[in-house]
């Protein structure tokens, strides 16, 4: 991220926004179903990749007249979602993180906001790490974007 934040720079000569946009997602699986590994990866993704941005953005947006952070959160980052334990854990800490920021950066040049989408017609679940196989792929993203991106209490044929 360093490196990154050093190209931006020498690309643009500043940086004024800042957009934390990462996400990843498990196919719909209860939390006792979903090993370690897995779950960690969505953690991993979800939330650090966040945190990083901040980490390495923040010095260069304190320099600006006005700058503003905003983090990309997700309607489980308001309420838990059946079958996401994982992505609604990491959303709920990037919610909490942007709180935290907010309340640390009142009366600064930078302004810190969140933005809560609710289901989005995305690739997200055709590239869940917990699939293989593009047939298996091209089957469960045709399945979750048909129930809007959140189906409640339906089990899904486990990939």
């Amino acid at each position: 991220m360093s490196q990154f934040v050093e190209e931006v720079i020498a690309e643009h000569g500043q940086v004024d926004i800042l957009i934390n946009n990462a996400g990843i997602t498990l196919t719909p699986t209860v939390f006792e179903d979903i090993s370690d590994e897995q779950y960690k990866k969505v953690i991993d993704v979800n939330m650090w990749r966040v945190y990083h941005g901040i980490r390495v953005f923040l010095p260069h947006l304190r320099t600006r007249p006005e700058a503003v952070i905003v983090n990309m959160s997700s309607l489980t980052g308001l309420v838990g979602i059946y079958g996401y334990s994982p992505y609604a854990m990491s959303k709920f800490a990037i919610r909490d993180l942007t709180e935290s920021l907010q309340s640390e950066l009142v009366g600064t040049n930078i302004s810190v906001l969140i933005v809560h989408p609710g289901g989005v017609k995305t690739n997200i679940i055709k590239n869940a790490p917990d699939l293989n196989g593009t047939q298996l792929r091209e089957e469960a993203h045709e399945i979750f974007t048909q129930v809007a991106g959140y189906p409640l209490k339906r089990r899904l044929k486990k990939y």
